[in-house]
């Protein structure tokens, strides 16, 4: 066996792994904030995460999923039966269907890092009643110790997931009646590292 081979190889084998670090989410520090227009105005309001892990390497972000529980889904701009009457919709079978599925999935699949400091640009796979499709949104991942701390807001158009009550695009002849096809989200992550 050439000896310089040899050599390579056990430098190599001996070569320490990179440095991988993984991050729990804190779902009482965390929060997200949803966002439903309609042709007449909006509606705003809030959810928590259940779950969620993300990985480091070399201090860059690598992968992660989050797992959004749909059960906490509350409205912040209305009051009283108005209040119930529109979270007990979004939760029916019409919309979200949280009775059969409870939970919204996002799984990063793929992450570019982007010029700036801490920003990338993340694709990954969103999960909504049983339905998966691709999306893509930038976010600002910040490290400070053992803390890891994320803001993302992303769009989806909801008609992808057969959301399609109120749907202009989707029903016609709604005319003033009609609900937007986006939703937007605003997620502000806080999450902590599994070696203390």
């Amino acid at each position: 066996m050439n000896l310089s081979y040899l050599i390579f190889s056990l430098l190599f084998l001996l070569a320490p792994a990179r440095p991988q670090e993984t991050y729990h989410v804190d779902t009482e520090a965390s929060t997200v904030r949803w966002v439903g227009s309609k042709i007449l105005g909006e509606h705003n309001g809030t959810l928590k995460l259940h779950e969620g892990s993300v990985t480091l390497e070399e201090g860059k972000l690598q992968e992660g999923s989050f797992t959004i529980d749909m059960r906490t889904l509350v409205n912040k701009d209305l009051e009283g039966d108005q209040r119930e009457k529109l979270e007990n919709w979004l939760r029916s079978e019409e919309m979200f269907y949280v009775e059969r599925y409870p939970f919204v999935v996002f799984e990063i699949t793929s992450v570019q890092s982007l010029d700036e400091d801490q920003q990338y640009q993340l694709e990954g796979e969103l999960t909504i009643k049983g339905v998966s499709h691709r999306i893509s949104f930038p976010a600002n991942v910040q490290k400070e110790g053992k803390t890891l701390m994320a803001e993302a807001e992303l769009t989806f158009d909801r008609t992808r997931w057969n959301l399609n009550y109120g749907s202009g695009g989707v029903i016609g002849g709604l005319g003033n009646f009609a609900i937007e096809e986006d939703v937007s989200v605003q997620i502000s992550l806080q999450a902590n590292s599994a070696i203390q």
